[in-house]
Order: C-alpha cells, then sequence, then structure tokens
C-alpha cells in the first residue's frame, strides 16, 4: 500500500481537479469535440455578473460520508455542479439543457479518477429550470458522488490498493 502525502487534503485536490477538468474543457476540438466551453467556472456560488457572461459553472462540495477501513477512511464527497447559461434563440429550452448535462457528463468520465486521486466519479442525479425565458436564461445542476481513500491519520496521504 503506497502512501503519497501532499500539502493539500486530496479532498482539496479533488476540489481543485475538478475545477481545472471544467476550465480545460474546450469547444469543438479533436475527433469527438465538446458542444461549448465554459466561460465562468469557480468554486463559490454563480454571480450575477457570471450570469451574463454565457456559460458558467460553480463546483461546489456537499456532505461527505466515510467508511473505515483497516488503517484507511474511505469517503464519499457529494458534489453539486451548478449551472446557469443564456440559450440561443430559437432553441428549445429542454434541448440546451440537455445538450450541457451530455457534455459535462463526458467531462467527467473523461478521467473519472481525476488523475489518480479518487477511486471514482459517479453521477447521482440532475435538474434544470428555465429561470426567465424572456431572457433566455437557465440554470441546472448535476449532483455526483467522488469515492477516494485517505490514510487514516492522514487526509493528506492517498492510498492506491
Amino acid at each position: 500500500m503506497a502512501i503519497t502525502p501532499n500539502a493539500f487534503s486530496i479532498r482539496e485536490r479533488i476540489m481543485q481537479a475538478l475545477e481545472t477538468l471544467f476550465k480545460d474543457q474546450k469547444k469543438g476540438i479533436g475527433s469527438d469535440p465538446y458542444l461549448f466551453a465554459w466561460d465562468s467556472v469557480t468554486r463559490e456560488p454563480i454571480s450575477d455578473l457570471e450570469k451574463r457572461k454565457g456559460y458558467a459553472l460553480a463546483v461546489l462540495e456537499g456532505p461527505e460520508t466515510k467508511v473505515a477501513g483497516a488503517g484507511f477512511q474511505q469517503p464519499r464527497l457529494n458534489l453539486i455542479l451548478e449551472w446557469h447559461t443564456l440559450m440561443p434563440v430559437k432553441v428549445i429550452p429542454a434541448t440546451h439543457a440537455n445538450c450541457i448535462l451530455m457534455t459535462m457528463h463526458r467531462v467527467i468520465r473523461s478521467d473519472r479518477t481525476l488523475g489518480g486521486l479518487c477511486i471514482d466519479v459517479q453521477e447521482t442525479g440532475n435538474s434544470f429550470e428555465v429561470e426567465d425565458f424572456k431572457d433566455r436564461q437557465i440554470e441546472g445542476d448535476m449532483t455526483c458522488d467522488v469515492i477516494y481513500k485517505h490514510n487514516w491519520d492522514d487526509p493528506r496521504a492517498i492510498i492506491n490498493t
């Protein structure tokens, strides 16, 4: 069992990795391109200014539960990925929301261990609503669970089994 210490907890490193993963999402590159790129990715609630930029995403932490093992803990961290966008003209809101949710799912599954920081990232649900049809605003969220392991005595130390 290898132990890898770091200055930040694994939880914090996971959050940083998720933020980077979505910031690095590029529109229209490669053989299977994404349909859009995020104009704003933050780890705080989306501000009114960010809502006016186009595609805004907040990567937020939810509750975490832990299961104890021999010399390690296996947390399950709930994530809330909140998004907000302006709909293109003459686009059905549900179609636009489904494209966003599909893209978010693809991005997460493109590196489901976040570079080896976790065991898996699993989508657990999603929703959306039209905030203001006249202004073409739509928002939603995707929830995910991140499953990872750390040393019992040191939440900075990854345990690879």
